[in-house]
């Protein structure tokens, strides 16, 4: 199997949960969401779930750390950053 074809199903796979959370989290708390609710709203297996994250905890924090990959993408990006000037 092509290893392209594999990486765009797990992304697929990812995205389709990522976004099941993010509507189930403006219809109800995180704590009132099952994995069950997200499997059904991604139309993805629980197994295939399972095959991903540990729980929904391991999703949201997947998620979270996403979300800042994206956030930190295009900042510049320096071991040694200049120091502010004073009043700053």
């Amino acid at each position: 199997m092509d290893h392209r074809t594999e990486d765009l199903r797990v992304l697929r796979t990812h995205t389709l949960l990522l976004r099941a959370l993010s509507d189930l989290l403006q219809e109800k708390p995180f704590d009132e969401i099952r994995v069950k609710d997200l499997c059904q709203r991604a139309m993805v297996h629980r197994s295939t779930f399972y095959a991903h994250f540990e729980d929904k905890r391991h999703l949201l924090t997947f998620g979270m750390q996403a979300f800042l990959d994206d956030l930190t993408d295009g900042m510049p990006c320096s071991d040694n950053p200049a120091p502010l000037s004073p009043g700053h």
